[in-house]
């Protein structure tokens, strides 16, 4: 599999955006489910699907567009959900000295019209069964990696500051699932809360110090633009 280029861009299908590299295939459903980011082989055999956001599953979608390398989603609050909700997934070309060979990231941003309110919200990445994560730290936060096949390992991480809670946990059909809580901070009206998740697909040969350096260089890049 090679790079990923920097011309390589997200493109619409109605409501699914889908982008595209040699060997390399990413799906979003942006109008139903729960958004996960789904990534699958040239043949369109599932690797794992990332971010999967099950609160947002009723949420209306009310607007979507490409923006550079980022495909930005924003929702409407719901009864059961109440909050604005801005999603922006970043296409992230490799920088030169790092090993991976494509990487993404995810922002979430949030905020309500309500007084009151906790905005706490679940993220879930779930392998293929018999994929198996392990953890290494970085400054505070795990960072769940495994092999995906006998060629790529998938990386997978969020700051500290970023996430209340991680959790992984093996299912009976031998899938692991990585459960991850945001926003446990209580959210005043009108105030924006945002949090962000990182993912990168490296070779699998790359090194737990490797993987530890794909994490922090992502951690030094800036945050997408507020909209």
């Amino acid at each position: 599999m090679e790079a990923m280029e920097s011309h390589t861009m997200w493109q619409l299908e109605g409501p699914t955006a889908v982008a595209n590299d040699s060997g390399l295939s990413i799906q979003i459903k942006l109008a139903m489910g729960d958004r996960c980011v789904q990534l699958q082989d040239a043949q369109g055999k599932e690797w794992v699907r990332l971010w999967g956001l099950p609160a947002l599953s009723e949420s209306p979608l009310t607007e979507t567009y490409v923006r550079d390398d980022d495909l930005v989603a924003s929702y409407a609050p719901t009864q059961e959900f109440p909050f604005f909700t801005q999603l922006c997934w970043r296409l992230r070309p490799p920088n030169a000295s790092s090993t991976s060979r494509f990487a993404m990231s995810l922002l979430i941003s949030m905020r309500t019209d309500l007084l009151d309110t906790h905005p706490e919200i679940e993220v879930l990445t779930q392998s293929r069964p018999n994929q198996s994560l392990a953890a290494t730290w970085l400054a505070g936060a795990p960072i769940y990696w495994g092999a995906i096949n006998e060629a790529v390992t998938l990386i997978d991480f969020a700051a500290a500051e970023d996430c209340k809670e991680q959790n992984l946990v093996t299912t009976k059909s031998q899938t692991d699932v990585l459960q991850r809580k945001l926003f446990a901070q209580f959210l005043e009206k009108g105030v924006l809360r945002r949090a962000r998740l990182f993912a990168a697909i490296a070779p699998a040969s790359t090194t737990e110090q490797q993987v530890v350096k794909i994490c922090q260089e992502f951690s030094q890049t800036e945050l997408p633009l507020a909209t």
